[in-house]
């Protein structure tokens, strides 16, 4: 099974994403960079207009197909105990 960890940087509003790809026993095969001129303003709850276009990109650019996608993300979430 390949799996891609991804995650993105905003500088102004280019989006710079990076993604390595690795086996279940964590062997690194490749990395992978792509860049975008434009991405939208954060907005919070609102993942698809800032931080999908740049994983689309990745995939696309670089034709990658992992069986399990592993996103960097920074959230709140609620205590429920």
């Amino acid at each position: 099974m390949l799996y891609l960890a991804i995650d993105a940087c905003y500088t102004n509003n280019e989006g710079h994403v990076a993604g390595v790809e690795f086996t279940q026993d964590s062997a690194v095969k490749n990395t992978y960079f792509s860049h975008l001129e434009y991405v939208a303003e954060y907005q919070s709850g609102e993942f698809y207009k800032r931080e999908l276009p740049c994983i689309k990109k990745l995939l696309e650019e670089h034709q990658l197909t992992p069986e399990c996608i592993i996103i960097d993300g920074y959230v709140y979430l609620e205590n429920t105990v």
